[in-house]
């Protein structure tokens, strides 16, 4: 074990920003402590009082009689969301969700709308979704609302599940798949028409569900050929010779029907927590925020049912463009399918000149979406922003908001701006962040384990990871870096990460081709020698053990502090024994 002291001092005190419209007024001082009570935002709605309780089966919601719920819960939902002060009580049992009447495939089970000082209590009950494409809950613009004690999981695995017997080549490259018994084949219609995407992983057979070493991500099925009973014919569109040559025969497959429907998805709220929510699976993400103010997670697992393998198809947590950071407490993770959490905000192109400091603002997330809209709560006078171009990694501007236009986008800054590239080229493009947007990240005693990708995907700042686990992540256990053609981020400053295990992260085909990949990683992408973007990080009492090519790797930050962390021995599959930690200044 290596012991890693204090490495570069001038600390950095918090500056309070003025309170914004959009934007709660920063709290604490960096560094950032639980022991202490020094967070980096307010600490979360725990309760409601709710001298009212009404029970769902008021309302015809009866659990274990196999007929569908949906229409008597949700008219429960909507006679009580608005009464204040109450809870509508679930009785234990299982409530399935099998009719969705007129609505398309894509709709939820659950709506929540407008709801005040309201508390969801399941009482230990499990939603049992019948078409597992669909959402579980939607929220929107609710206040002080609680959702709790609730178990959501599908009748039918979003996925299919079985194991490799032969790989080969012929038009593409492909493996032959055994479809094990009780899972959906590759063939049937969720996978082939019905679902967004459909993508394959490898998993290690003998620690399932963790991903194969060495292979990749996102395996795109091109076509599907029965052969024979449960046997199938894979073929694969996105991968060359060499990327499947890390497949072989003995591993486990796993595909997914993603349908961008996460399992819970919460917009625009404020003081909103999900405590004690179990999500045994979902054909996309876990749960979803966006827009929010004090968004909490308390108690909640993200883990197979019994006898499964893994939980969701894609993130365990994606929270995008908060108003504030979230709040993690007591969670686990287990089984997902993409990033384990996945905290950013999104960057809106400047598309159109129309004067000096003026410009027409847009949003486009993937390159054959049409461009969007900009929503009317991203910008407030005061805000601070960067004007950021993805293909060279460059902040080409600081400013802050004059004025924004809801109506038209249109966004004025406070001072002139040169001569920049406009459209929407995500590579070529200018993007403008809000940094005032998205601060205070609270993650405390929190396990992650057995996930795809990153554990913790930081692109916000005013950061506390205390008192976690971090273990099996297939790539980095926390990253933090703006990607170049997908336009998330942006800065993280004020990071701190303290009595924390890391233990064997990183083993999947593109982190070990990555030349910046590490256990933790604080990096720059195109970029040889740019000014810092990342600033204030303090690494306090962590281990990280079994670490891949590095275990620590900060480029071109300022102000970073190491103290008393303990480095273990590296992977059998890192190239570098002796170097684990590296500061690119």
């Amino acid at each position: 074990m290596k012991k890693i002291s204090t490495l570069l001092l001038a600390l950095f005190s918090a500056q309070f920003l003025p309170a914004q419209n959009s934007v709660p007024p920063e709290t604490g001082t960096f560094p950032y402590s639980a022991k202490d009570g020094n967070f980096p935002r307010a600490e979360p709605l725990r309760e409601i009082d709710t001298p009212t309780v009404v029970k769902a089966s008021d309302f015809g919601a009866i659990p274990d009689d196999g007929k569908c719920d949906r229409a008597a819960l949700q008219k429960a939902i909507d006679t009580l969301k608005k009464r204040g002060n109450v809870k509508l009580l679930l009785e234990k049992g299982t409530y399935d969700i099998i009719d969705f009447g007129d609505r398309d495939r894509n709709s939820q089970a659950l709506r929540i709308d407008g709801a005040e000082n309201f508390v969801l209590d399941g009482n230990g009950a499990k939603i049992l979704m019948h078409k597992p494409l669909n959402k579980f809950i939607y929220s929107h613009n609710c206040k002080n609302t609680i959702i709790r004690n609730l178990v959501l999981d599908n009748s039918i695995r979003p996925a299919s599940f079985g194991k490799v017997v032969d790989t080969g080549k012929d038009s593409m490259n492909y493996v032959d798949v055994e479809i094990f018994d009780g899972y959906p084949t590759p063939d049937e219609e969720m996978f082939t028409s019905t679902a967004k995407s459909s993508f394959c992983y490898f998993l290690d057979e003998k620690n399932p569900p963790r991903h194969a070493p060495g292979t990749y991500g996102n395996y795109s099925v091109g076509k599907v050929k029965h052969l024979e009973a449960r046997k199938y014919r894979i073929y694969i569109s996105n991968r060359g010779d060499k990327q499947m040559a890390k497949t072989k025969a003995g591993m486990l497959w796993r595909n997914s029907a993603r349908n961008g429907n996460n399992a819970v998805s919460i917009y625009a709220a404020e003081n909103f927590t999900c405590q004690n929510i179990i999500i045994n699976s979902s054909n996309a993400g876990a749960f979803a925020g966006s827009r929010c103010l004090n968004l909490n997670f308390l108690n909640c697992r993200i883990e197979p049912a019994a006898g499964e393998i893994f939980s969701t198809n894609a993130d365990g947590f994606h929270m995008a463009n908060n108003r504030n950071g979230v709040w993690m407490e007591k969670c686990y993770v287990k089984g997902v399918g993409d990033d384990t959490m996945n905290t950013y905000k999104l960057g809106i192109f400047l598309h159109e000149r129309l004067g000096a400091r003026t410009f027409k603002t847009g949003v486009k997330v993937r390159n054959n979406e049409p461009p969007r809209k900009t929503p009317s709560d991203m910008f407030e006078n005061g805000d601070d922003v960067v004007l950021f171009t993805g293909g060279d990694g460059k902040i080409i501007f600081r400013a802050k908001v004059a004025g924004f236009d809801k109506k038209t986008g249109a966004i004025t800054l406070d001072k002139d701006v040169p001569e920049i590239p406009l459209g929407f080229d995500k590579m070529k493009s200018t993007t403008i962040y809000n940094v005032s947007r998205g601060k205070g990240t609270v993650i405390l005693d929190c396990v992650f384990e057995d996930n795809f990708r990153y554990g913790v995907f930081l692109k916000t700042s005013n950061v506390l990871i205390e008192n976690c686990k971090f273990i099996a992540q297939s790539a980095e256990a926390i990253a933090a870096f703006n990607e170049a053609g997908w336009p998330e981020g942006f800065l993280a400053e004020n990071v701190t990460i303290r009595d924390t295990l890391f233990k064997d992260c990183g083993f999947y085909g593109s982190y070990e081709e990555s030349p910046k990949a590490a256990t933790i990683v604080f990096a720059c992408e195109h970029q040889k020698q740019p000014p810092a973007q990342r600033k204030n990080i303090w690494l306090e009492n962590n281990t990280i053990e079994g670490w891949n090519k590095a275990a620590l790797r900060i480029m071109y930050a300022d102000n970073v502090t190491l103290k008393n962390n303990t480095i273990g021995e590296p992977s059998p599959r890192s190239p570098n024994k002796d170097n684990p930690v590296i500061i690119v200044k």
